[in-house]
């Protein structure tokens, strides 16, 4: 039991009580297995939790806040112009009402060794459930300037297995060890608030949103137009026909086109080609829909160890699989969409008359409609695996270390991050939340352009005295 308390929250709900228990059954204790010698344990366990968050990045978030600025607030009551009274202006809405985000974690387990502890296994069952989630509030524009305060909205839930294996043994004088994990996940937002439909959007960018989160998908799915293929001809345009209402049997009108009498086909010829999701031959905001999940089906690690008399080999390997990313970097080096450098990609893969591998839309530079939404180009499989970890060592012989006064001296190279296997094109797949809190979840797999973990090597020396 633990009682925690923050001043981001009014005296009303500034402390939260987090309880937790659990408990385990050692079978292997038990009369019908303590004569099974290949058994050294064998344990079932559950356990219920609640833990708390306070962390959104206002420290008095309960309070309106007020600002003074000379050119916005200050005020010359005389009208005279040639004074100004002090004045201050709402800069934050406070709430209250704002209490602890709260997680109740039930989980099942169970821990099993065997073979004088060659071979461990741990496997565990969880269920997380969120609730009174920290976000901020969605104002309109009738609020004015002034920030939103973070609220209590939505409840989450995710669920899904935790598996860890081991071996170890001895072949002659070469030992080895190693050892598997794998962990999956299955994300659900159960609740936003009370008014059906509720979206929340994430991933800002110059052009818009590009994540979407709603009530019964997981969190922060990337939401815009899929790619259906290029207009290949004028004929291309006009033969795109609409299948439902009243421009059934019609071509379908390219975004941004209010009218068949003023669709110019002629302008439209190697551009993209979006899904008309609804049929109604024409596209809109109607037509955008999931195009990627940045939710892995599993990560999971490998770790090899090897040791032969004084030496010793150890490495670590890490995996994310089927997870997707959004690469904004490409907005700035495939499009039209400022002057500076441009990408090979721009160069070699843009459309032409009878090119079938083109990504790209044919290029023009008064091309303003290929760039201006989030769309399936930029969606990539963000599935990797790296060696995190590849290092060796020489421990000196016991022998000469003592006689030199030193207990245990071993000389080790080490390199990290050396390798990374991966189709992402981008400069890390390994994407970490632009920010702490909602706004971070909310902007989940989208790469704007971060410095990619390093490659390192490293010479070492331990020594033990």
């Amino acid at each position: 039991m633990r009682r925690d308390g923050s001043s981001r929250f009014s005296s009303s709900n500034r402390y939260g009580t987090f309880p937790s228990i659990s408990g385990g059954w050692k079978l292997s204790q038990e009369n019908f297995l303590k004569n099974v010698t290949w058994i050294d344990e064998l344990k079932l366990r559950v356990g219920f939790g609640i833990t708390g968050n306070s962390e959104i990045p206002r420290i008095t978030n309960w309070a309106d806040e007020y600002v003074t600025n000379p050119g916005s607030t200050n005020y010359d009551f005389d009208g005279a112009q040639g004074s100004a009274h002090t004045g201050f202006g709402l800069a934050r809405y406070g709430n209250s009402d704002t209490k602890w985000e709260t997680t109740k974690m039930t989980n099942f387990g169970t821990d099993i060794s065997l073979f004088r502890g060659a071979l461990t296994a741990n496997v565990e069952y969880y269920i997380k459930n969120t609730s009174d989630m920290l976000v901020m509030d969605n104002y309109s524009s009738l609020s004015g300037s002034a920030a939103a305060p973070y609220v209590n909205l939505g409840n989450m839930q995710n669920k899904g297995w935790d598996i860890a294996v081991g071996h170890k043994n001895k072949i002659g004088e070469i030992g080895y060890d190693i050892g598997f994990n794998i962990s999956t996940y299955k994300n659900r937002v159960v609740k936003l608030n009370n008014v059906a439909g509720t979206r929340f959007w994430g991933g800002g960018t110059r052009y818009g949103n590009v994540t979407m989160t709603e009530q019964g998908s997981p969190i922060s799915q990337f939401f815009g137009y899929k790619i259906k293929g290029f207009y290949e001809s004028e004929e291309g345009v006009a033969n795109y026909k609409g299948v439902n209402g009243e421009r059934a049997g019609k071509t379908v009108l390219p975004i941004g086109v209010a009218s068949d009498a003023s669709l110019v086909a002629k302008e439209w010829v190697g551009k993209y080609m979006y899904e008309d999701v609804n049929g109604d031959g024409k596209i809109n905001v109607d037509d955008k829909t999931i195009i990627g999940n940045p939710h892995p089906d599993f990560t999971g690690g490998i770790s090899l160890g090897l040791n032969y008399k004084n030496f010793d080999l150890s490495m670590i390997f890490y995996a994310s699989v089927g997870n997707d990313i959004y690469n904004q970097v490409k907005w700035w080096t495939d499009f039209q969409s400022q002057e500076g450098n441009r990408s090979v990609a721009m160069r070699d893969n843009s459309w032409e008359p009878g090119k079938k591998n083109a990504t790209l839309p044919i290029l023009d530079e008064g091309d303003i409609v290929s760039n201006k939404d989030a769309n399936s180009y930029f969606v990539e499989d963000g599935s990797y695996l790296r060696m995190q970890t590849f290092s060796v060592g020489y421990t000196l012989p016991l022998d000469f270390t003592k006689r030199i006064g030193i207990k245990n001296c071993r000389i080790y190279v080490q390199t990290n991050n050396p390798f990374t296997w991966t189709k992402y094109t981008g400069l890390d797949p390994e994407i970490t939340n632009l920010s702490l809190g909602d706004s971070g979840d909310l902007t989940k797999g989208v790469d704007f352009g971060r410095w990619p973990q390093s490659r390192q090597f490293q010479i070492g020396l331990n020594l033990n005295f």
